[in-house]
């Protein structure tokens, strides 16, 4: 009678597990698949095709049940490696998309020693910085040293940062070595203190910063960490609008920029860029010739 309970379960489980196979979605079949073949065959090439595929579900699945443990998995694979600036990209998008996660202590902590061995000076300083601030007893245990004579508190941090990119200026009115040590100091920050009010401010002034220097494609990603994470601050609605800018004139994106477009005016119909944002959809892919054209013929019309 055991045995055939025994052979009941056993086959039970078997079907269950087909079944559960049969019905996993296909992207996250390529996530599976890669890291049986990481398994199968460790190797710098292996791991990266399954950090790859990891970081293609989360940018699908961002925040749903099982990404942030995949995420973790795809850290230790990177790290294991040698994969450092992988790994270190990995552990930046968990902070920003667990920013409430008792374990991002442990990982801007990496994250800093990371940024170090990379030869990112800057960066490195921020995260030791406001994690000193913020978690003292921590940064002791962890036997972090800061130099001489930092400023006295976080924002002071910022203030001096932000002043120094007016000082020589080389690019677009700012100077561009200062203004990547803004953006480092910025994200840094936020990273640190999620939860206060200076961080969507500081990041949208980083944003800003990097369109201003030309950096885009980090401009559209700070843009994204308000629209995702400060979807109910104020700055939320011009992020996303500066978002479609950037892929229409910048980017040259006509495809996500009218998507972007679309999103703003579903979101923000009684927003003073609505009209903008309209316009602007209205006259994707156009010239600057075409579009005084039709200016000038809907002018005749109104006449």
């Amino acid at each position: 009678m055991l045995s055939r309970i025994t052979l009941f379960i056993t086959c039970f489980g078997i079907l269950f597990l087909f079944s559960c196979q049969e019905n996993v979605p296909e992207d996250l079949k390529k996530v599976n698949d890669q890291k049986a073949a990481y398994q199968a065959n460790p190797s710098k090439e292996t791991a990266a095709g399954y950090v790859a595929a990891v970081s293609l579900y989360n940018t699908m699945h961002a925040g749903e049940d099982g990404v942030k443990e995949l995420l973790e998995d795809a850290y230790m694979v990177a790290s294991k490696e040698g994969q450092d600036v992988v790994a270190a990209g990995i552990s930046n998008e968990m902070i920003k998309n667990y920013p409430a996660d008792p374990k991002n202590k442990e990982r801007i902590y990496s994250l800093s020693n990371s940024m170090k061995k990379m030869g990112k000076q800057d960066a490195s300083l921020a995260l030791s910085y406001f994690l000193s601030k913020k978690y003292p007893d921590f940064a002791a245990e962890k036997g972090i040293v800061l130099p001489d004579n930092m400023p006295a508190t976080p924002d002071e941090y910022i203030k001096i940062k932000a002043e120094k990119i007016f000082e020589d200026a080389d690019v677009g009115g700012l100077n561009r070595s200062a203004s990547f040590r803004y953006v480092d100091a910025a994200e840094a920050y936020v990273m640190v203190y999620p939860e206060t009010e200076e961080a969507s401010r500081y990041l949208f002034n980083a944003a800003e910063i990097s369109k201003t220097i030309g950096t885009f494609k980090k401009s559209l990603s700070l843009y994204d960490w308000i629209i995702n994470k400060y979807p109910d601050n104020e700055k939320a609605p011009t992020a996303l609008f500066l978002k479609a800018f950037i892929l229409e004139d910048n980017l040259n994106n006509i495809d996500a920029a009218r998507e972007t477009y679309e999103m703003f005016i579903k979101k923000y119909p009684e927003h003073h860029f609505a009209d903008d944002a309209q316009f602007s959809l209205d006259n994707l892919g156009k010239t600057d010739e075409e579009i005084q054209a039709e200016l000038e013929r809907l002018q005749k019309l109104n006449n």
